[in-house]
C-alpha cells in the first residue's frame, strides 16, 4: 500500500501543480482504494513541489 501510494503521488506530480490542486485530483481519483487515497494524501501534503 505505501508503494501505491507513492506511485499515485509521483504521478500527480509529474507535472507541475498547487498543493490545492494535488490534494484535489487524489481525492477525486476513483481508481485508487480508500486506504491508498489517505495515505497518498498524507505524503501529498508534506510532498516538496517545484
Amino acid at each position: 500500500m505505501e508503494q501505491e501510494a507513492l506511485n499515485v503521488v509521483r504521478f500527480y506530480t509529474s507535472s507541475p501543480l498547487a498543493r490545492d490542486e494535488l490534494l484535489a485530483r487524489i481525492r477525486a481519483d476513483a481508481t485508487i482504494s480508500e486506504a491508498v487515497r489517505e495515505r497518498a494524501l498524507e505524503f501529498a501534503r508534506e510532498w516538496k513541489l517545484d
